[in-house]
């Protein structure tokens, strides 16, 4: 069976149910460079091991962390780093969920 290594940026997008606007913008911040780009066309294309990639961003933001906070986890190497980061955002996401809960008592008080 023969399995494509390479995607163009539209197939790439589909398959992970992202916008090619959202890729050109990860590769603009250096977020997620395409795995090769073309230079008679400029067109990208994506590895299939990006598509592990791509996941983790995507898992990361439904957990509140921002684009900043996601480059720098795919940067660091320090396991205890990368620990303190997920608890930081932990206490970041409870206090959040206190405000929301204080907000919906003083709703249910009207």
């Amino acid at each position: 069976m023969d399995i494509k290594a390479d995607y163009s940026t539209g197939e790439f997008a589909k398959i992970c149910e992202v916008s090619t606007k959202t890729l050109r913008y990860y590769d603009k911040i250096n977020l997620l460079k395409p795995s090769y780009v073309d230079v008679n066309n400029n067109r990208r294309y994506y590895s299939q091991s990006q598509l592990f990639d791509i996941n983790i961003i995507k898992l990361l933001k439904s957990y509140f962390f921002s684009l900043k906070e996601i480059k720098k986890i795919f940067i660091e190497e320090d396991l205890s780093d990368l620990l303190k980061l997920f608890d930081k955002k932990k206490t970041e996401i409870e206090i959040e969920k206190e405000k929301l809960n204080r907000s919906l008592a003083n709703i249910d008080n009207l």
